[in-house]
């Protein structure tokens, strides 16, 4: 009996598979075949292919993991097994934030990730990072402000938008990054910003020297 009902869902199974198949050449002949003009795949762009539309992400997920993107706290907790707790408002400033895939739509379509992948976080791993500093519970706001306030870290975004219109979640990563620069702004001293403003103007300076263009 238990062997007739295995076979009856094998069966089943592979029913359910030719239908779900047909569907889909169905949809994919209607959408890409008889498209006009024709659809065209590719993989993402500006990153090297492994196969097929399979791109590399080591370095995209390398990123993703050096802005720790997990709950960090000072106070130890009383009970173990009591979660950390916020109220509906806290935990509504993460909307638009958790709801990310990582599937790196938005950075690939950033011309600073294209011209500096290596260095520039982008807009991905940047609204992850700001999730955390966003996160009532997390403690460990000021030194994750201080890590990536940096000129390849966050300022090499410059707000043009491409990652917030090619997001398949409808997700905003420019307005993200734009109130973690928010608090960088109002956190950090004046002595403290003209020091990196000297440190921009010094980088700029000798890639120019190393380019033939400086005076």
């Amino acid at each position: 009996f238990a062997l007739c009902c295995l076979g009856q869902d094998i069966k089943h199974d592979r029913h359910e598979e030719e239908v779900v198949s047909r569907v889909t050449d169905k949809i994919n002949h209607a959408l890409f075949r008889e498209a006009n003009p024709p659809v065209e795949i590719l993989p993402l762009p500006h990153m090297m292919v492994l196969r097929d539309l399979v791109p590399d992400m080591t370095n995209f997920y390398a990123q993703y993991r050096s802005v720790e993107p997990w709950l960090k706290r000072k106070t130890p907790k009383k009970d173990p097994n009591v979660e950390n707790l916020q109220s509906i408002e806290d935990r509504r400033k993460l909307d638009g934030m958790y709801e990310c895939i990582l599937c790196a739509c938005c950075s690939t379509s950033c011309p600073s990730y294209w011209w500096n992948p290596q260095a520039y976080l982008g807009p991905a791993v940047l609204m992850q990072a700001f999730r955390w500093i966003a996160d009532s519970r997390d403690e460990f706001t000021e030194e994750r402000l201080a890590a990536i306030n940096d000129t390849m870290k966050l300022y090499r975004c410059h707000g043009i938008m491409n990652c917030t219109v090619s997001c398949p979640k409808g997700l905003n990563p420019a307005g993200a990054i734009q109130k973690m620069k928010d608090q960088v702004e109002a956190r950090f001293s004046p002595a403290w910003k003209s020091l990196q403003a000297q440190q921009a103007l010094e980088k700029s300076q000798k890639l120019a020297k190393d380019l033939g263009l400086a005076a």
